[in-house]
């Protein structure tokens, strides 16, 4: 199910790169992953690992679901939640775009996988416990993309990205920063 997971967020991190490329957010002058920029892969490199690491993740929890007999309501709209999630955070409904690119990141690193990989082996039990004690971890790595956009808040909002970074300027955004810390 671990595998599933971090096969399913590879997935998520070659599409954010490939549609970055695409949408002309990444380029020669402003890049922090610059796999397609530099040429290193080829655009439909980068889409078909893409596809092959979510089908892959499907996979591993297709059999994870059948080992631990965990064939429950919960684990299997998690998962479907995030692929649906890692597919429209950069294109799509682009979440990411619209002001909802932490508060996506918050739910899914956060709550949702905590509660993932607690509901399989326990046949699909919900636990209050389990939301609430990940949810600092869910706050810490949305506050890593929050700095990331911070500084790339001018940029961003060239490009016609909106986040709540460059949607609350310099001052704002910092304090904020400093909140969720």
């Amino acid at each position: 199910v671990t595998i599933a997971v971090v096969l399913l967020h590879v997935a998520s991190n070659l599409l954010n790169t490939y549609y970055d490329f695409k949408y002309k957010i990444d380029d020669a002058d402003h890049c922090y992953d610059d796999t397609l920029v530099k040429e290193i892969l080829h655009e439909d490199e980068v889409l078909n690992a893409a596809w092959l690491s979510l089908a892959f993740s499907m996979m591993f929890f297709g059999s994870g679901v059948v080992i631990t007999k965990s064939a429950h309501l919960i684990p299997y709209v998690l998962f479907f939640k995030a692929i649906f999630i890692a597919f429209n955070y950069s294109t799509g409904f682009k979440f990411k775009h619209n002001c909802l690119g932490e508060v996506i990141i918050y739910i899914t690193f956060g709550p949702s996988i905590a509660t993932f990989v607690y509901s399989c082996p326990s046949k699909g039990q919900f636990s209050w416990l389990v939301l609430l004690a990940s949810s600092p971890l869910g706050i810490v790595i949305a506050s890593i993309l929050y700095a990331n956009n911070v500084r790339d808040a001018g940029h961003d909002l060239k490009c016609g990205v909106r986040t709540i970074a460059n949607q609350l300027r310099d001052k704002n955004s910092l304090k904020l920063y400093s909140l969720l810390l």
